[in-house]
């Protein structure tokens, strides 16, 4: 009989102190099973995110003393990370995430724990006040220099923090970055389809700012989105109807409906006729399927603002 690998030995460790840590909900037993393994800190991430509406008042301390140490960068530890995110969001800077966030950067070399830090940095982003950023996030510059060695989503977060801290050095920096055609660089990397939406809207914030400049103007961003889609109306109504992308592509695309309405001898002179032409039938088709979809209540939220904007196009 063959021998267990050591990944199953370290989920089935995993998977023990688990069960453990939720049927007793004993804050002793964890601390007396504590180890520095990832097997632990997975276990001990897992519990934290069932007990998140209800939290034992000793356990922020506990985390206070884990997390003040030095703890091998892992997967384990990311989620750690990420429940404290949701427990503790006005605490996260007592928690020595910017150390363990700084350290993460100059010594991952996984490309899936690659991937979990950016969206780890991405979900700080999105749920933490910016006051409290600066002092829990790695430094902008270490960011940027450490740019081509981290998932290609991490431009996102360098874009988000562009827009927070009104960055036109960083921003000027990113336009180097890109060097090509947007829809060149969306092609040559492979973005989530939340990604790719978190992209382009934060591009499209970043032209209305008159203290910053895009390298991709607001028509580019219109322009290349539909064609890397390949003018696909289903694609679009895919990312309204699903939970991941729904509210936000709702937003972004109202905003970029609302602005082109208003701008749409720059959008004409970019596209030129033919490609203007293809981009106004593809969106009239795009209107058509929504209402359809609309008078079916197949959405979850209220799409009528959405509506009314097509009529401004």
């Amino acid at each position: 009989m063959n021998e267990p690998s050591p990944r199953r030995l370290e989920f089935d460790r995993e998977n023990m102190l688990y069960e453990l840590f939720i049927s007793s909900n004993d804050l002793s037993i964890i601390k007396s099973n504590q180890t520095n393994d990832n097997s632990w800190s997975m276990a001990f991430g897992r519990y934290l995110k069932t007990i998140r509406t209800n939290p034992n008042v000793l356990l922020y301390p506990f985390i206070k003393t884990i997390l003040n140490e030095s703890l091998p960068i892992t997967r384990g530890l990311f989620l750690i990370l990420k429940q404290c995110v949701y427990l503790y969001p006005e605490k996260l800077v007592n928690l020595s995430l910017q150390r363990h966030l700084s350290t993460a950067l100059t010594i991952m070399t996984d490309p899936y724990l690659k991937y979990k830090y950016v969206r780890l940095l991405r979900l700080i982003i999105n749920q933490i006040e910016e006051k409290y950023l600066n002092e829990i996030l790695p430094l902008t510059n270490n960011l940027l220099e450490n740019y081509p060695q981290l998932d290609i989503s991490i431009i996102i977060v360098l874009e988000k923090l562009v827009l927070i801290n009104l960055d036109s050095k960083l921003q000027s920096s990113l336009n180097q970055s890109y060097n090509q055609t947007l829809i060149e660089y969306l092609k040559s990397n492979d973005f989530d389809d939340d990604e790719l939406i978190d992209l382009c809207y934060l591009l499209f914030q970043i032209n209305l700012n008159k203290s910053l400049h895009c390298v991709f103007n607001i028509s580019n961003i219109f322009i290349d989105l539909l064609a890397y889609i390949d003018y696909d109306i289903d694609t679009m109504m895919n990312w309204l109807l699903t939970p991941e992308t729904g509210e936000k592509f709702l937003i972004f695309i109202l905003r970029l409906i609302k602005y082109l309405s208003s701008n749409r001898d720059e959008l004409k002179s970019q596209a030129g006729n033919d490609t203007y032409n293809q981009l106004v039938t593809t969106m009239k088709r795009f209107h058509e399927q929504l209402n359809n979809a609309y008078e079916k209540s197949l959405f979850p939220y209220n799409i009528k603002p959405l509506l009314n904007a097509f009529n401004l196009f």
